[in-house]
C-alpha cells in the first residue's frame, strides 16, 4: 500500500489495480526543470540534419531508418557520456560520433531524447515505487529507478537457478552494489499462468485447461480461434474484454483476423501501430504528391482525384478531364481542377505556406473522418504535426522535393492502431501481455522459427562489434545488448507469456505457410500440451452460399438453369 506503480503496459497496471505509468513516463518527470523531452519531429529534423552533415550525398531519409537504432541503443547505454571509448570498431565510432553531435544539437534548446534521459533523471520526484511486470531491466533502466525510488520501494523480477535469468541475476548484483537489499521469495503457483510457467521450468504437475490444436493453414486457424471465442462470449457469457489473441507475428495475422471478425460479427481491437503511409489517408497524399512532383501527368493525376472519399472532385467536372486529357498544372487549372490540386507554393517558400496548403488538402478529406477510426485518428496526428511543425521551423524555407521528404518522413514515422477500439476481443504481440492476465488466451501461430522470434542482427552496429564495445568499456555486466541477451530476452518475453492465462490456453498452429509445411514450436515442448480437438469451423458467406443453391427446394430458375 502506499507505493506509485511501475509496470510495462497498462494491462499490467490493471492487474496491480494501479495507475499505468511506465519507465518512460518516469524518466520524463525525473528531469531537471531546465530540461524537456524533444518530440518525434524535433527529434527526427535533428537527427536529419545531423546526417546530411555526415553522410553528404546520401538520401537522409533512407540514412536515418538505417543508423536510428544502433543511434538510439548507445543513447539508452549511456556510451555518449564522459569521454570517447578509444579504438572503437568504425562502425561504433560512426554512431559515438553521431551521438554527441544529436545530443549537443538537442541541448542547445535545452532538449534530450527520451532513449538517454534516464541518465538525466534527478531525485526531485523521488518516492517509494514498486517495479513489477517487467521480465528484465536494461542498465538505463536500474540507473533511472536507482535515482527515482526511495527507501521502501521494490523492484520484482523473475528468478529462478537457470540461465535464462542470468541478467536479471546481474541486475540484482548491481542493484546490491547500490545499497538495495536483494531478497529472494518463492511464491507458490496459483493460476493456470503461473502453473504453466513452472512447468517450462521443469516442474511436473499435470494441468488442465490446456492444449494445442493444428489448422491447415492461417485462414482456418483464425477462423478456428475466432469461432472458439464466440462461443466462448455466447454460450459461457465470457466478456470480449477477457479473451486475447496473441501473435509474435502480429502482423500476419492483423488483417487476417480483422477480416474474419467482420465477417463473424465480432469487435476486434488490433493495437500494434501501422505508420500513417499504410493508412488510405497516407497513401492519397503520398500519391498527390508524386503527382505534383511528377508535374501533374493525366492518368496518375485523375486516379488520385478519384479517390470518392474526398471532398476535392465535388466540384470537378471529369468529364472536362476526359476531353482535354490534360496534363500538367496549366492544363488541369483549364480543366477546372480544384484549387488545393493547382495552388500549390511554387519554387522555395515559406515552411507556413506550405503547411498551410497540406491543413486545406486535409480538409478536404472530412468523409474518411467519419467513417473509419483509424483514418479519423491519423488525420488528427498530421493536424497536430503541423500545428507542431509551425512552431518547429517558423523561419524555414522549403522547396516542392524538400516539403515531399518532410511529408514523407511524418508519413513514415506517424503511427496509429492497426485497428483501434475499445472492447471487444484483442489481438496483442507478447509484448503487450507482460504482466498482465487475461481469462481466456490464445496463441496463434506457434510455429518452429516464429515462436521465439529468431534473433535479428542490426543492421549498422552488428553483434561483433557490440561486444568490442563492451570489452572497450569494461565492467561486470555488457552496456549493448549481445546476441545470447537477444535470445535470452526474447525467450524471457515467450516465458513471460505463460503467465497470463488464468482460465485456459490454446496453442494453435497452421500446419502450412504459404507453400511450405511448418513444425512446431519447439521452445513449448517443455509443457507437453495435450491435442485438443478442433470445434466445427463456422461457414463463411461464400459457402453459406453455394450450400442454399444446392438445397432441396431450389428456386425454378436454377433447375432450369442446371438442367440448361
Amino acid at each position: 500500500g502506499g507505493l506509485e506503480a511501475i509496470t510495462p503496459n497498462r494491462y499490467a497496471a490493471a492487474a496491480l489495480d494501479a495507475p499505468y505509468l511506465g519507465l518512460t513516463a518516469l524518466a520524463d518527470r525525473s528531469l531537471p526543470r531546465a530540461l524537456s523531452v524533444a518530440t518525434g519531429l524535433r527529434r527526427r529534423r535533428v537527427l536529419r540534419d545531423i546526417v546530411a552533415g555526415l553522410w553528404p550525398g546520401e538520401p537522409s531519409q533512407r540514412v536515418c531508418q538505417w543508423v536510428e537504432p544502433a543511434l538510439r541503443r548507445w543513447l539508452r547505454a549511456g556510451l555518449h557520456q564522459g569521454e570517447p571509448l578509444a579504438d572503437l570498431p568504425p562502425r561504433a565510432a560512426e554512431v559515438d560520433h553521431l551521438a554527441r553531435e544529436y545530443v549537443a544539437a538537442l541541448a542547445r534548446s535545452s532538449e534530450v531524447d527520451s532513449a538517454c534521459a534516464a541518465w538525466l533523471a534527478g531525485d526531485a520526484v523521488r518516492r517509494p515505487r514498486l517495479v513489477a511486470g517487467f521480465p528484465r531491466l536494461e542498465l538505463g533502466d536500474l540507473a533511472l529507478l536507482d535515482t527515482a525510488c526511495a527507501d521502501g520501494s521494490a523492484i520484482v523480477l523473475p528468478y529462478v537457478p537457470s540461465p535464462l535469468f542470468a541478467d536479471n541475476l546481474a541486475a540484482a548484483r548491481w542493484l546490491e552494489a547500490r545499497g538495495w537489499r536483494i531478497e529472494e521469495r518463492q511464491e507458490p503457483a496459483e493460476t493456470l499462468g503461473e502453473r504453466l510457467a513452472a512447468r517450462w521450468l521443469g516442474g511436473h504437475e499435470v494441468i488442465d485447461g490446456c492444449g494445442w490444436q493444428d489448422w491447415p493453414d492461417a485462414e482456418a486457424e483464425a477462423r478456428g480461434v475466432l469461432a472458439q471465442a464466440k462461443r466462448l462470449i455466447l454460450r459461457d457469457g465470457v466478456r470480449a474484454a477477457d479473451i486475447a489473441l496473441v501473435a509474435r507475428r502480429e502482423r500476419d495475422y492483423g488483417p487476417l483476423v480483422a477480416a474474419l471478425a467482420e465477417e463473424m460479427g465480432l469487435r476486434v481491437h488490433i493495437a500494434y501501430a501501422v505508420p500513417l503511409r499504410e493508412t488510405r489517408l497516407g497513401w492519397w497524399l503520398a500519391q498527390g504528391l508524386r503527382s505534383l512532383a511528377d508535374d501533374l501527368p493525366y492518368e496518375q493525376t485523375l486516379r488520385w482525384l478519384g479517390a470518392r472519399w474526398h471532398d476535392l472532385a465535388d466540384d470537378f467536372d471529369a468529364t472536362q478531364a476526359y476531353r482535354r486529357r490534360p496534363n500538367g498544372a496549366d492544363d488541369w487549372t483549364a480543366a477546372g481542377a480544384p484549387s488545393a490540386l493547382v495552388g500549390v507554393p511554387q519554387g522555395k517558400q515559406p515552411a507556413a505556406d506550405w503547411l498551410t496548403w497540406l491543413d486545406g488538402l486535409l480538409a478536404q478529406a472530412s468523409a474518411i473522418r467519419r467513417d473509419d477510426a483509424r483514418e479519423a485518428l491519423a488525420h488528427r496526428r498530421l493536424t497536430e504535426t503541423i500545428t507542431e511543425a509551425r512552431r518547429e521551423a517558423p523561419g524555414a524555407h522549403w522547396t516542392l522535393a524538400e516539403f515531399a521528404e518532410e511529408l514523407g518522413d511524418w508519413l513514415e514515422t506517424l503511427t496509429v492502431p492497426a485497428r483501434p477500439g475499445r472492447g471487444g476481443i484483442e489481438l496483442h504481440t507478447p509484448l503487450a501481455l507482460l504482466g498482465a492476465q487475461r481469462q481466456h488466451l490464445f496463441l496463434l501461430g506457434a510455429t518452429d522459427g516464429a515462436l521465439p522470434q529468431p534473433v535479428a542482427d542490426d543492421a549498422f552496429l552488428d553483434f561483433r562489434d557490440r561486444e568490442t564495445v563492451n570489452a572497450l568499456a569494461g565492467g561486470a555486466s555488457p552496456v549493448l545488448e549481445t546476441a545470447s541477451q537477444a535470445a535470452r530476452r526474447e525467450a524471457l518475453v515467450c516465458w513471460s507469456l505463460l503467465g497470463a492465462p488464468t482460465d485456459s490456453f490454446c496453442v494453435t498452429r497452421p500446419e502450412t505457410a504459404g507453400n511450405s509445411a511448418t513444425s512446431p514450436s519447439a521452445w513449448l515442448a517443455p509443457l507437453a500440451l495435450p491435442e485438443l480437438p478442433r470445434p466445427p469451423l463456422l461457414a463463411d458467406w461464400l459457402s453459406w452460399r453455394q450450400a442454399s443453391l444446392r438445397g432441396t427446394d431450389p428456386e425454378p430458375v436454377l433447375t432450369a438453369a442446371r438442367s440448361a
